[in-house]
């Protein structure tokens, strides 16, 4: 609920101030991941150093599901706000590039700005980036999921496209809608997060030790890669 707060609160300022609807969805999509971002920082300094390691060690870390999800759909509408910026800007620099040389008017530039072409160029830059940004969001929730990581992901592209969705029509409307491009576009990202998922299920022991050695002290680091060269040599010998 605070993070449906959150988004809302985000969408009303973003508004307020003239932020196009494009830009604003998922911006405010993507302020709910804090919410659960700041609960889990929370929770974890209230443990020491030893539960923390005890933790990782035991195989039983992980994060609330719902956590999981909000945070993922979160990166994933962040993405598509970074891919809206840098379809803008590479379009408003060939535009300019094309005035400097005298090949575009401005009148032209600006056409070539609002045209189907580079809208539909934008919408297909924003789903590849995203699908690519989606690999690391899955492994994201596999190694912090142990159980059904695989749907927590699924939830999480329909939660960012769900929202997203509901705010464009509540800033501009349904004039023109058209279901195919949502549908391609959750079925395509959802691909590649559960490829992500894959990886991270093959990558979660790394990320565990990994987490393991960040709490540890610099002598204790070394402890730890003396006992494994001692069980690598006393295998060697075996």
């Amino acid at each position: 609920m605070i993070s449906i707060a959150v988004i809302a609160g985000t969408a009303v300022a973003l508004r307020a101030l003239d932020v196009p609807s494009e830009v604003t969805a998922p911006v405010s999509t993507a302020s709910g991941a804090l919410v659960p971002m700041v609960a889990i920082r929370r929770g974890e300094r209230r443990k020491s150093k030893v539960e923390h390691v005890q933790e990782m060690l035991s195989g039983t870390f992980a994060r609330p599901p719902v956590y999981a999800a909000i945070i993922a759909a979160g990166l994933l509408a962040l993405t598509e706000w970074v891919t809206y910026v840098v379809a803008f800007v590479g379009a408003a620099a060939v535009s300019w590039a094309g005035e400097e040389a005298g090949v575009l008017t401005t009148a032209e530039s600006e056409v070539l700005l609002g045209s189907a072409g580079t809208s539909g160029a934008a919408t297909v830059l924003g789903l590849l980036l995203t699908m690519v940004a989606a690999v690391p969001i899955g492994a994201y929730v596999a190694h912090r999921v142990l159980r059904r990581d695989v749907v927590v992901a699924l939830a999480a592209v329909a939660l960012s496209q769900l929202i997203t969705f509901v705010l464009l029509g509540a800033l501009s409307g349904f004039a023109g809608f058209q279901p195919w491009p949502w549908v391609v576009w959750v079925v395509l990202v959802s691909g590649a997060i559960a490829l992500g998922v894959a990886r991270g299920r093959s990558t979660r022991s790394l990320f565990l030790v990994d987490r393991v050695f960040r709490r540890l002290g610099e002598a204790d680091r070394r402890a730890v890669l003396s006992l494994i060269d001692e069980e690598q040599v006393a295998r060697r010998l075996a």
